[in-house]
């Protein structure tokens, strides 16, 4: 049997999840990740169209609007420093002229695999999307 109304301890679930994800999608946005599921794979992409140092990759995720412009970049540097880690980048310390030397990273062959398993997954994202979007409609 399925019922048109939710019981009020269903009711009470639903509104406890819904505040839970709504307090997740709040602590993501206010570390300024606009965008989750695509800031790693962005952060490959970027490194595949040129080697680059994390300041260089903070503005291009910002303007790209995968994350806020006055974010804390240190999850952006951890992220890189797990890539070198996971033999997915190489870094070298390059002098650009003013200012210390800084650390531009690189992918390797294991890190274009990787971004061509995250491009087949956000693929995957847009026909989902497409599919959501298309049943969100039908209900309207």
């Amino acid at each position: 049997m399925v019922k048109d109304r939710n019981s009020p301890n269903e009711s009470n679930e639903i509104e406890s999840a819904s505040s839970e994800m709504a307090a997740h999608m709040a602590r993501m946005r206010s570390s300024g990740i606009l965008f989750p599921p695509l800031f790693f794979p962005s952060i490959l992409l970027l490194l595949a169209e040129e080697p680059s140092h994390g300041y260089l990759l903070s503005k291009k995720l910002a303007e790209a609007g995968i994350v806020d412009d006055k974010m804390d970049p240190s999850p952006i540097y951890k992220i890189l420093r797990n890539l070198e880690e996971w033999e997915l980048a190489v870094s070298e310390h390059v002098e650009e002229g003013r200012g210390p030397a800084r650390k531009v990273y690189q992918l390797t062959d294991k890190g274009r695999e990787a971004l061509s398993f995250m491009a087949s997954r956000v693929d995957t994202a847009t026909d989902l999307i497409k599919w959501f979007k298309g049943k969100y409609k039908a209900l309207k």
